[in-house]
């Protein structure tokens, strides 16, 4: 629909709602942070130093443009493709009928490019947040059955022939306010209130149910797609009993072997190759802990279950998978070769991802990346091309932040928190995010948390055969985070 989101009156964020939610009592809800600053008296005391981190302000948000998550690929966020133009504008598709509503993206894939799960999803700064509860998301599969070190060619070979994709997906709703003459909500804007309706979906459905065999195998293929929240999983029978399960890639990139969890914690981008296989009948639910950004006093929006497994003994004579496979010895072709090491590091970054709370500012509160806040133009960082980067990410408050950078994995050197209260399942929730970001060590991702209070350390390198060059990004995951200013551009130039 040319310009929906207008038509549904979805705009821009508006100062006076930014000056609403300050001078409503005990909001916005991030004590003990506290705030800082007189309380504006009108919406015009409220301070705007830029534009670009007001969501909707410089852009509409029926404006679009893509990014293909994990991808190793040339860089596609600015105009034109790959440019070095530090000062080039975002690529932005446009609903009118100008030249701008179309445009052709061309890409290349190395040839050792890791074969596995990746997705798509939109990405023009201001409107990703709301256009991402919207569904804007995608799956992208690198190679298939038929290509040799591909996991879909691995696991035949060993007798796992079926695999699931499974997307978690978080919708907001403003109950208050319908399309006249119709059942249709709008959509819940970036100023939360207690009476929004935040429902969690798989693959676009409510608590759907899955069908397996005793005994069988089946690869599933795991996104969070959620937009402002994570999602710790864990697995339960009949009876509450947590049920192991196995994974055997990270972010599309294989593993040597599966390794055993009872819980993980992924967050907004991340993807996990699960493995799942059941020694008994019957009806297995599939728990979703939703973990928000901010920590205070407990880590979770709740838990329920994002869908059931339905067990069965009556086995085809047909079936021609391998049942009762024993995980453990199953052997992948890993997605990254190699390591690298603290030896062929030359370069070192330190990035401290903060939420300010200045009352007179907007947006409310204030997302910045090393005391500044975004410009699309500003280049924070310089990197060469295949020379090895150690960064240090850090959260110096009490905020979960899934770090991502654009087009180049990254290998997981070590976390460190200094506050992290509660449990996925059974498992404390420290120990589940340290377990799924450095289980097997180290682990190959392309988007990672920085825990609250606490310290992300990884190794990078900017190209492997192919050094793709240009303006690029690295930002937080949590996307209303990213749109009102925790990200940054960075530029990677020829050795």
């Amino acid at each position: 629909m040319t310009d929906g989101m207008e038509k549904l009156k979805q705009h821009e964020t508006s100062i006076a709602e930014y000056w609403e939610l300050v001078k409503e009592p005990g909001q916005p809800n991030l004590d003990p942070i506290g705030w800082f600053g007189p309380t504006p008296e009108t919406p015009g005391d409220m301070i705007v130093t830029n534009d670009q981190d007001i969501p909707g302000a410089d852009t509409s948000f029926d404006n679009v443009n893509l990014h293909f998550h994990g991808m190793q690929i040339v860089r596609h966020l600015f105009y034109p493709q790959g440019t070095n133009n530090a000062s080039a504008p975002w690529i932005t598709l446009t609903p009118d009928n100008s030249e701008s509503r179309c445009f052709c993206y061309v890409f290349e894939i190395p040839f050792d490019h890791p074969q596995g799960t990746f997705f798509w999803h939109i990405h023009r700064h201001g409107s990703v947040a709301m256009q991402a509860w919207q569904g804007m998301v995608g799956f992208l599969q690198v190679g298939n059955v038929e290509s040799a070190g591909s996991p879909d060619n691995d696991l035949a070979k060993q007798g796992v022939i079926r695999d699931e994709f499974i997307a978690l997906w978080e919708w907001s709703v403003d109950p208050k306010h319908r399309v006249a003459g119709t059942s249709t909500f709008f959509e819940g804007n970036f100023i939360q209130r207690n009476d929004y309706i935040q429902t969690f979906l798989t693959n676009n459905g409510y608590q759907p149910t899955y069908s397996m065999y005793v005994g069988e195998t089946v690869h599933v293929r795991l996104l969070c797609a959620q937009t402002t929240t994570g999602s710790g999983i864990y697995i339960l029978d009949e009876d509450d009993n947590m049920i192991p399960f196995w994974v055997f890639a990270s972010d599309g990139i294989s593993y040597s072997h599966a390794v055993q969890h009872e819980s993980i914690l992924i967050g907004p981008g991340q993807r996990e190759g699960v493995l799942l296989q059941f020694s008994k009948a019957g009806k297995y639910s599939i728990m979703q802990q939703i973990l928000n950004d901010m920590q205070v006093g407990g880590n979770s929006g709740g838990d329920a279950p994002l869908g059931f497994i339905e067990v069965s003994n009556d086995i085809p004579v047909d079936y021609k998978g391998i049942l009762n496979i024993d995980i453990s010895t199953l052997k992948f072709t890993p997605g990254m070769s190699g390591n690298i090491t603290e030896e062929d590091v030359i370069n070192q970054n330190s990035i401290n991802f903060e939420v300010q709370s200045i009352k007179m500012k907007a947006p409310v509160p204030q997302f910045i990346i090393n005391g500044v806040e975004f410009d699309s133009s500003r280049i924070v960082e310089r990197e060469v091309a295949a020379v090895a980067t150690s960064w240090t990410l850090t959260s110096n408050m009490n905020y979960f932040h899934p770090f991502h950078i654009h087009v180049n994995p990254f290998q997981v050197i070590m976390m460190h928190t200094g506050n992290i209260t509660g449990t996925v399942g059974e498992t404390s929730l420290e120990d589940a995010v340290f377990d799924t970001n450095l289980n097997p060590h180290p682990m190959w991702r392309d988007t990672v948390f920085i825990p609250p209070f606490g310290m992300t350390v990884i190794r990078q390198r900017f190209g492997e055969s192919v050094a793709w060059t240009g303006k690029t990004v690295f930002h937080c995951h949590f996307l209303d985070h990213e749109d009102q200013g925790m990200i940054a551009a960075m530029m990677i130039v020829g050795a």
